[in-house]
């Protein structure tokens, strides 16, 4: 090889290190675009989750009212481990926590927090006598008399809802307690 010849590669060869070189910046850059975007997706990610946790958080908190409080300051155990389930059946009807909302033929009845709270207990345990003193205390966090004339009226109140489903009875048993009497 001459000398020309040499040179006239070494020059090729440099031109060829120059592209690669510009494809490299590129590829570098197209990297880091990706590579930020790829960041900044997963932050909205976290956001939209934190914001949905929230969101299911205060569903669950508008229903569990200063009313369940527990003499300590907390809520009752067990009707926190109730409503977290969200979604119950009962007969025909399908009882959803969160939307605080009975469904019948998909038609939907709004219930108020009481209602929710002392529905679900029941529902958890249908077919069971729950004592008055049980569903005072699980539900107001309080045996008292104003809480069990509060507790008769909702109770009446759950019962001409519930009636289109004949298959689904509130009973009273006197002196004993009450059953979700479910065929």
């Amino acid at each position: 090889m001459t000398k020309e010849e040499i040179i006239e590669e070494l020059n090729l060869v440099q031109q060829s290190a120059i592209s690669l070189k510009a494809q490299l910046i590129d590829t570098n850059n197209l990297l880091k675009n990706s590579f930020s975007r790829l960041r900044t997706l997963k932050s909205m990610l976290r956001n939209i989750e934190i914001a949905s946790n929230r969101r299911e958080k205060h569903n669950l908190t508008s229903i569990l009212t200063s009313e369940t409080r527990t003499k300590r300051g907390g809520y009752s155990p067990e009707l926190v481990l109730i409503l977290e389930k969200g979604i119950y059946q009962i007969g025909l009807y399908e009882l959803n926590i969160n939307e605080r909302s009975l469904t019948l033929n998909n038609e939907k009845k709004r219930l108020t927090v009481k209602e929710i709270q002392l529905l679900a207990v029941m529902a958890v345990n249908a077919n069971k006598l729950l004592s008055r003193a049980y569903l005072l205390n699980t539900v107001w966090s309080e045996d008292s008399y104003f809480s069990g004339r509060s507790m008769d009226v909702y109770l009446c109140k759950l019962r001409k809802i519930l009636q289109a489903d004949e298959t689904i009875n509130i009973v009273n048993y006197h002196g004993k307690g009450y059953k979700l009497s479910i065929m």
